[in-house]
């Protein structure tokens, strides 16, 4: 009796065991498995630079844009034009950076457009005001803190934006909350004159932080919420 029993149980269980590996339904052949499809491209992020007047001292200004690509797979390509102002003729016009010459005096507005490979775009302006010689000044409006160090400013190709030669210069800022332009002082490096100075990168790799060429302002403070203005004089 025990061993009918016994025999029951068995047959039982494997009965249930087959019914249950049979009820799992076996992927069918030849199946693609879902593969998510590629986020949508991203158009670059351009940045024109700042707007600034300039002398027409030397007769050529550079405009320095900046462009990168969100999704990092894709070659970019440039294009400046000019949308307004005098004649002018754009020396690089496919590059990043470019010398613009044949300046007259007036408001130019120039424009940066770059393209992905995958036919997106973006564009940004800089109005640049080119003045008589006499006024021997530069100014830069509404420039934006950076910090690769202290607060800082860069202004990129200090050179190309006074004259030739051993000239002497002066730097002054202009805070949002104060409507005086406040003298810089050269950097001390042993010790600070005070709240601004600044230092101009003449090494070619620039340490790995700096760009050659390029002007800092140093802010040893902590209100950097604003967009100031700097002015060269020469």
């Amino acid at each position: 009796m025990k061993k009918i029993f016994s025999f029951k149980i068995i047959l039982l269980l494997a009965i249930v065991f087959v019914s249950t590996n049979c009820s799992k339904e076996a992927p069918a052949t030849g199946t693609v498995p879902f593969v998510p499809p590629p986020p949508p491209n991203r158009p670059p992020l351009v940045n024109a630079g700042n707007d600034f007047s300039v002398g027409l001292f030397n007769n050529y200004i550079t405009l320095t844009g900046h462009a990168t690509d969100p999704d990092k797979n894709s070659t970019l390509s440039f294009i400046w034009t000019k949308i307004a102002g005098p004649a002018c003729t754009i020396i690089s016009p496919q590059s990043l950076t470019t010398e613009v010459t044949n300046l007259l005096e007036g408001e130019y507005l120039f424009e940066l457009v770059a393209s992905d490979t995958y036919g997106a775009t973006d564009k940004d302006t800089v109005v640049v005001k080119t003045i008589r010689l006499l006024d021997r000044q530069v100014v830069f409006y509404n420039l934006t803190w950076i910090f690769p160090w202290y607060n800082a400013i860069e202004i990129p190709h200090f050179y190309s934006f006074i004259p030739t030669g051993n000239t002497p210069f002066r730097i002054y800022i202009q805070r949002d909350s104060n409507p005086g332009w406040i003298e810089v002082d050269p950097i001390a490096y042993t010790t600070t004159s005070g709240p601004y100075e600044y230092f101009i990168e003449t090494r070619p790799h620039g340490a790995g932080m700096y760009h050659y060429g390029s002007l800092y302002i140093f802010y040893y403070g902590m209100d950097v919420s604003d967009s100031p203005d700097v002015k060269i004089v020469f």
